[in-house]
């Protein structure tokens, strides 16, 4: 469909928004595939915050579970951060 010619009072002053003005109502062309790999962004996006959030909680979450068990167990949790050996449980 051709666009209608407008009077010289409403034409734009630029080429760009002629351009804008006469383009066509129709959505985009969409390429087929184009939402799988939306959703496949998304899902990456994801993953990629939920292994940074479980790295986070990880180590907290591992020496609460330590202290627990030595507790458990009768000792007391000693916590040292410095030579490797950073949770021993004392009885």
């Amino acid at each position: 469909m051709p666009p209608t010619p407008r009077p010289p009072s409403q034409t734009p002053a630029t080429p760009l928004l002629a351009a804008f003005l006469h383009r066509d109502s129709a959505s985009p062309a969409r390429v087929p595939g184009q939402g799988l790999v939306e959703y496949s962004l998304i899902l990456v996006l994801i993953a990629i915050v939920s292994i940074g959030a479980l790295t986070l909680v990880g180590s907290r979450t591992s020496r609460v579970f330590e202290e627990i068990n030595c507790r458990l167990s009768g000792g007391t949790l000693h916590i040292d951060n410095g030579n490797g050996n950073s949770m021993r449980c004392r009885t």
